[in-house]
């Protein structure tokens, strides 16, 4: 469980993203999952699937390019689903994109824009000080296509005819306690419930011999 958390908590684990999909392969290889494609757009209860987001390169620097802010730092710098974006800005503007969470200052916040077609960063709230000048620029180089929203399932058939469903989701990026964690349990439990069925197999046949 604690290496399939270090291999995959820091992928761009956006809904629909190359990064998701990775994270999916990667957990097939644990456990046989049933993959299920849901395309763009479709209706789904109360949302819609969005489309596939991507980001190559995202930044903040001063007009001396000093650069204050970089996705390489960290995945969760860049809002997910942000618009692409390459222009100098008033602080006062760039302030408006800016989300930091007060209440934990030393924390990026997770801040994504699915359905609306804008753009923003994210980042500690105690270094807003380091932006005292008046202008910046903001460059997120990212990228919408249609996807498909992968669903991975895999079913273990007991003794009885009762349905125990037991789920985690995968796309929140750089993030553990919501929900890779989830993730890494329910992998852990599967494997392990699957090599129950394969025992309970072999005691069968040898019942049977």
């Amino acid at each position: 469980m604690i290496k399939l958390i270090n291999d995959l908590w820091f992928k761009r684990r956006d809904i629909v993203s190359d990064g998701y999909d990775e994270s999916m392969d990667y957990i097939s290889k644990i456990i046989p999952l049933k993959i299920h494609e849901i395309p763009t757009g479709t209706k789904c209860w109360t949302w819609i699937v969005p489309e596939k987001w991507s980001v190559n390169e995202a930044y903040i620097e001063d007009l001396n390019d000093n650069r204050i802010l970089d996705l390489k730092d960290h995945p969760l710098h860049v809002i997910s689903y942000s618009l692409p974006v390459d222009k100098v800005v008033t602080k006062e503007e760039l302030m408006k994109h800016l989300h930091t969470n007060p209440k934990r200052p030393g924390a990026i916040p997770f801040e994504f824009k699915y359905y609306e077609r804008d753009w923003g960063f994210c980042i500690q709230h105690s270094r807003l000080k380091e932006f005292a000048k008046d202008k910046y620029r903001v460059f997120i180089d990212s990228k919408f296509e249609k996807g498909t929203l992968k669903v991975g399932d895999y079913t273990i058939k007991g003794e009885t005819d009762e349905t125990i469903v037991i789920m985690a989701h995968l796309c929140h990026p750089a993030m553990v306690n919501d929900d890779l964690s989830g993730v890494a349990v329910l992998a852990d439990i599967a494997k392990e419930e699957r090599e129950r069925e394969r025992e309970r197999e072999r005691e069968r046949e040898t019942l049977y011999l």
